[in-house]
């Protein structure tokens, strides 16, 4: 007897009743619908973002889905990013943004579906690119005591 029979064999009602008690990491993951739905509230939980993208870089055979929906959910925030540095052993490298830093992270780790999706989604957002306008005033605003030229944002 499989599991699915309990399913039709109970109510809907109770079904959704269960399903409401369900956390929300369980209903998250129970079929790509809900994962692809419920995604960007996960995402929300997660502490340290950079760890876990290129945790699902370098586990790419199994978690490449996942990392396109992380792309499509972040992508706009990290191509609005200036320069990313990053510690590559002993030396610190800089890329032009977190999307640079990601394509080259795929290409150490020998992940071709990694890149593809990051060179697709850098396509996409090249135009996207808006930095801040700053500009320039003269003195400070603590009432002139620093002579020193102020950039505001």
């Amino acid at each position: 007897m499989s599991d699915l029979y309990l399913v039709e064999v109970f109510p809907v009602e109770i079904l959704n009743i269960i399903w409401a008690m369900l956390p929300l990491r369980t209903q998250a993951t129970a079929t790509k619908v809900d994962v692809v739905a419920n995604y960007a509230r996960l995402l929300d939980g997660i502490p340290d973002l950079d760890k876990y993208v290129r945790y699902l870089i370098r586990n790419s055979h199994d978690t490449a889905f996942l990392f396109t929906l992380v792309l499509e959910h972040r992508a706009v925030h990290w191509a609005r990013l200036g320069r990313w540095r990053a510690l590559v052993g002993p030396d610190t490298r800089s890329f032009t943004d977190y999307l640079s830093y990601l394509a080259w992270f795929a290409r150490e780790q020998r992940k071709p579906k990694c890149s593809l999706a990051l060179s697709e989604v850098r396509e996409r957002y090249e135009a996207t690119k808006i930095l801040p306008t700053r500009k320039k005033t003269n003195g400070c605003k603590n009432n002139g005591r620093n002579s020193r030229k102020q950039w505001e944002v």
